[in-house]
């Protein structure tokens, strides 16, 4: 788990244009926190943020800010607080499509896209309304960055691989969506 999210806020920093010294990198990689409540809070806020909702999205944030409030320098809580951000879009983005504001959803997960363009259920989102809504080149081109981030993932599997991210209406539309789209 430590490892994936040392990759993902390497590619935060590196979307950034941060630059971190090998030194310091080395000391945050390697650090436990310093408070004991600061791991307890990091890992209260990784399980709201797997209730995909956006009252465990602003749970998630809440947690993640009381973890650094604890420890300013604990890496684990740094990257569940960046990942609150685009999540939310993708909740908003839901509530958006849901109550027939489609170009206002699509704004939102394009923005989601755009901040964290490593995240498969965004996309995943992304392609699956862009080909419900006829635009089969922008689905085609999610897709594409779908199998960029993830080679191996196929239709039958979107379940298994975001197993939160959509109720079971929301995944016969994407899985459907994204054969149209064209992945295997």
């Amino acid at each position: 788990m430590f490892a994936v999210q040392g990759e993902i806020a390497r590619a935060i920093i590196a979307a950034a244009g941060l630059e971190i010294r090998d030194e310091v990198r080395e000391r945050i990689r390697s650090r436990r926190p310093a408070e004991i409540g600061a791991y307890d809070a990091y890992l209260a806020a990784g399980a709201s943020m797997r209730r995909n909702t956006h009252d465990g999205i602003r749970e998630a944030r809440r947690l993640a800010e009381r973890a650094l409030a604890l420890d300013p320098d604990y890496g684990p809580a740094l990257t569940t607080l960046a990942h609150t951000f685009p999540a939310a879009k993708g909740v908003m983005a839901f509530a958006q499509w849901r109550a027939g504001r489609p170009e206002e959803a699509l704004r939102l997960w394009e923005e989601a896209a755009r901040t964290s363009p490593d995240q498969v259920p965004v996309l995943l989102s992304l392609a699956a309304r862009y080909e419900s809504l006829g635009r089969h080149d922008e689905a085609r081109a999610a897709v594409a960055q779908i199998r960029r981030v993830n080679p191996d993932l196929r239709v039958d599997q979107i379940g298994a691989a975001c197993p939160t991210s959509f109720d079971a209406e929301e995944l016969v539309l994407v899985r459907e969506s994204l054969r149209r789209a064209g992945p295997p």
